[in-house]
């Protein structure tokens, strides 16, 4: 009976995480240079850069749950040890940090071409 039990938790987590392991990182988007856009141009890359940052965080939460959903998949199957854990943990770790920072560096970068297209009088 238990590993019936087993055999049906693990099926719905399978069928549960297909959508969690499909964690697409966002495409990077291009910044217009502050000196030569216009104003239409500028707009549409703050827009993007507000879809960027959304993509980013759910980016974020796919990989957590991807991660949630692998540990939980080890302890089904008895295969969890503290050592994988661990390693799943800082893998995710890595890339949530990494996404972190490639946002940052994407609103830097549109700010900085902000500043240069409002000092030209715009």
């Amino acid at each position: 009976m238990k590993s019936i039990i087993k055999l049906i938790l693990s099926f719905f987590l399978i069928l549960g995480s297909a959508d969690i392991f499909a964690c697409d990182y966002p495409e990077k988007i291009s910044i217009p240079d502050g000196n030569s856009a216009t104003k239409l141009e500028m707009v549409t890359a703050m827009n993007n850069v507000k879809a960027y940052n959304k993509a980013i965080e759910d980016f974020q939460s796919c990989i957590e749950k991807e991660e949630q959903s692998s540990l939980a998949l080890l302890k089904i199957n008895k295969q969890f040890t503290k050592e994988v854990g661990t390693n799943i943990q800082e893998l995710t770790t890595r890339k949530f940090d990494a996404a972190d920072k490639d946002k940052e560096k994407t609103s830097a970068e549109f700010n900085a071409q902000v500043r240069v297209f409002n000092a030209k009088g715009n």
